[in-house]
This record gives structure tokens, C-alpha cells and sequence, in this order.
């Protein structure tokens, strides 16, 4: 086991690997409250020149801004994912009522899906039968307990708001092609509010940028890092989202950036201008704090473009 070390040994550890401590009592403090681990650890990799050699001039004011930076758009980035979640159950579940509003629970219907991943289509209505089951059987009034004691069914609106946004992009993935692309066309309706152009986002496209915003709410959900995060999908490239920013078609587009780009499919365009001029106001306050240099670095961790702060303007809000 590694021996404990208290927080001024953990401290004089740091000095002896060349950082700077301004303030020593103030650096002691946020290091108890906040977990060095979780501090330093996590996030002060970016300024050394070598393991365990903190490049010159660095100081413990700059890991921590670094610090509040990640904590502050990991919490901007849940707000507006929840948002965008609750718009995209919402869209689901109204398109999928169309369809099938003449069969009792119908979400449960096995054919009412293609059979392209069994297993995982089985293990997803298993856990929506067992949701179901749960406020049904529970002693607590619930709109769940309601319209199955007045109905005798559960209709896919009221048990959206309990099925996880895993539950409902598996979903989205295995209805028929005509749903997922009547879907996907008032997703396409979204982005042109945000854009002002029209694309015909395909529901193939949609798959996986669902998977990424999942990919970045599980992690943020968690507490883990955000810098230097790297999604499961790497998305095409659709130059129209990225407006003027030049962006290289050939990077990789895995990164919480590109997150931020996609929610313009989701987010109506007053609540997205809202998450673009919080994460703006954030970006330029934490370049105020470091060079240029390490700025870019911060901003090549997140896979924004270099200098992005710079480039962009905030966005008029209604």
C-alpha cells in the first residue's frame, strides 16, 4: 500500500517538483475540500514538462483554474443534455404513439421493432416491463399506476419520463425505418433553427451522436474527467454545424466539443445560444488566467479548435 501523506507532505511534494504555491494556506484548504487526487492528479499533466517535473513558472492557481474550468462546463453540459433529452423522448415518443397507438403497450411489442440485435432489443423492453411492473405495483400514486388502474395501459407519453436516455436511443435504433426517419426530420427542423440551413441529418448520423451525448452525460454523471475525454463514435463530418470555425475534415470528431456542436440538433435555438454564451463567457475568463500557450492546450484537450474563444462571438438571444 502507498503510505498516507498529509496534506503538507502532499504539498512539499508538489514545490519539490518545481510548482509554484502562492498561497499556502489557501492552496492547503481547497486540496481538503476538494481531494487532491481529484485535483492534482487529474488535471495538472497539462503543465508539466515531465513526469513528476512541472514545466518552469507553473503555478498551483493554474492547476486549480484548470480545475473549476472542467467542474464548470461538465456542469453546463449536464444542464443542456437534459434539456436535449427531454426534447428527444418527447419527439420519440409522440412519433412512435402515432404509429402504434391502437395496441396496449405497444413498446413492449417485440414486432413492433426490427430483430437486427435480439438480445440487446430483449434485455431493453425487460427493463422498460420491469419499470412498468415497479409503479404499478408501488404504493404511491404515479401516472404509471394511474393510467394502468383507468386504462389498463401504460401509453408510451407517460412512461418516457422514466426510461433512461440509453432505454430510448436503443429504442430509436430499433423502430421501423419510416418512424426513425419521421424522427429524425423534426431533428432536422431544430438544427435549421439553429443553423439557418436545412439538413437532412440521417437517422444512421443520429445514432451515433446520440451515443457520444450519452457517452459525455454517463461521464459527467460520474464525476470523471471531461479533459482529454474521448467519445465512442467518431461522427461524419457536416461542415454546415461548425459554421466559420475552420475545422479539418480528417481530425478525429470523439471529443466533448463536437458534443457541444451536435446538441444543435436537439437544443431549440434559445436554449442552445444559452450553452454556447455560458460556455464562451467561461472559455475567455479561464484565458484570462493562463498564457496563450496552455490555453490552447486546455482547448485541444476538450478538441475544441485552437483558439476558439477568440474566434467566435456570443449568440443573439430572443
Amino acid at each position: 500500500m502507498r503510505p498516507f501523506k498529509n496534506i503538507d507532505e502532499q504539498i512539499n511534494i508538489l514545490i519539490d517538483r518545481g510548482l509554484l504555491i502562492e498561497d499556502y494556506n489557501k492552496a492547503k484548504r481547497y486540496l481538503i475540500h476538494n481531494n487532491y487526487y481529484n485535483v492534482v492528479n487529474m488535471y495538472s499533466k497539462l503543465f508539466q514538462e515531465k513526469e513528476n517535473l512541472y514545466i518552469k513558472g507553473t503555478t498551483f492557481e493554474e492547476i486549480k483554474a484548470l480545475h473549476i474550468f472542467d467542474t464548470e462546463i461538465k456542469n453546463l453540459l449536464m444542464k443542456y443534455i437534459i434539456i436535449a433529452e427531454k426534447h428527444f423522448k418527447s419527439i420519440f415518443a409522440y412519433h412512435f404513439a402515432k404509429k402504434y397507438h391502437n395496441k396496449p403497450f405497444a413498446y413492449l411489442d417485440t414486432s413492433n421493432y426490427s430483430n437486427s440485435n435480439p438480445l440487446a432489443l430483449t434485455q431493453t423492453l425487460s427493463y422498460i416491463s420491469k419499470k412498468v411492473n415497479e409503479q404499478i405495483r408501488s404504493k404511491k400514486e404515479n401516472s404509471i399506476k394511474h393510467h394502468f388502474s383507468n386504462h389498463k395501459d401504460v401509453p408510451i407519453w407517460v412512461i418516457v419520463n422514466d426510461l433512461t436516455l440509453g432505454n430510448i436511443i436503443r429504442l430509436y435504433k430499433f423502430i421501423d425505418n419510416k418512424t426513425r426517419n419521421e424522427i429524425a426530420k423534426e431533428l432536422s427542423d431544430i438544427l435549421d433553427t439553429n443553423i439557418h440551413q436545412k439538413i437532412n441529418l440521417e437517422p444512421n448520423y443520429l445514432d451515433k451522436i446520440l451515443d457520444n451525448v450519452l457517452n459525455v452525460r454517463n461521464c459527467v454523471a460520474h464525476n470523471n474527467k471531461l479533459l482529454k475525454y474521448k467519445c465512442n463514435n467518431n461522427i461524419k463530418f457536416i461542415p454546415a454545424l461548425y459554421g466559420s470555425l475552420e475545422i479539418d475534415s480528417k481530425s478525429s470528431r470523439q471529443t466533448p466539443f463536437h458534443v457541444f456542436i451536435a446538441l444543435k440538433c436537439f437544443l431549440p435555438t434559445e436554449d442552445y445560444a444559452l450553452l454556447h454564451n455560458s460556455i464562451l463567457k467561461r472559455t475567455i475568463n479561464m484565458s484570462k488566467k493562463l498564457n496563450d500557450s496552455s490555453m490552447n492546450l486546455v482547448l485541444e484537450s476538450y478538441g475544441f479548435p485552437l483558439s476558439w474563444h477568440k474566434n467566435v462571438s456570443k449568440i443573439p438571444q430572443k
